[in-house]
């Protein structure tokens, strides 16, 4: 190695590396990267089938800004309270959410196409952002129509009930001012 190649290769060690970045091409996506959440149950089966709207925001530390999140709630029948809120603590609430998405796998989750069709059903889905792409699993959507009792169909319902409780443990307020 020649002296000017062992100056090139120090300066080189002593610049700094620029970090993969969250979303960064190349870098693997994290469950940290999630910006967006919304958890939808509702059906037409019935009032012991819960119908509530989740929708969470998180918008990432950027320059002088902090990072900041938003999340509301619209809750309708089956669920402990109705009515239309926002998180009292709503990066808590959205980091609560995202921890069950980690935990139950969500972006390993697949829905079995059925063998047959369903009359009535629930219509719950659970949509999340993340690095700009849009993933959705529901129970009826715009990709058709899915089995609900085998083993991928139990694994969501398992996902949804986690979701549920997290969701209806955080702290609610009523709007300021109320929507009309």
């Amino acid at each position: 190695m020649t002296r000017s190649t062992r100056w090139l290769a120090a300066i080189l060690l002593l610049l700094p590396a620029p970090a993969m970045a969250d979303c960064a091409a190349g870098a693997a996506p994290s469950y940290g990267d999630i910006t967006y959440v919304a958890v939808v149950q509702s059906s037409l089966t019935g009032i012991s089938h819960p119908w509530f709207a989740f929708d969470g925001t998180r918008r990432p530390r950027f320059g002088s800004h902090k990072e900041s999140a938003d999340a509301s709630l619209t809750a309708r029948r089956a669920v402990p309270f109705v009515g239309n809120f926002v998180a009292a603590e709503p990066q808590k609430a959205f980091s609560a959410i995202v921890a069950v998405l980690e935990q139950r796998r969500f972006f390993d989750m697949r829905m079995t196409a059925p063998y047959c069709c369903y009359i009535d059903g629930p219509e719950d889905g659970v949509t999340v952002v993340r690095c700009g792409v849009t993933t959705t699993l529901g129970t009826i959507g715009k990709g058709g129509e899915v089995r609900l009792d085998d083993a991928q169909g139990e694994a969501f319902f398992r996902l949804e009930d986690e979701l549920r409780k997290v969701i209806f443990a955080q702290k609610w307020t009523v709007p300021n001012p109320p929507p009309e």
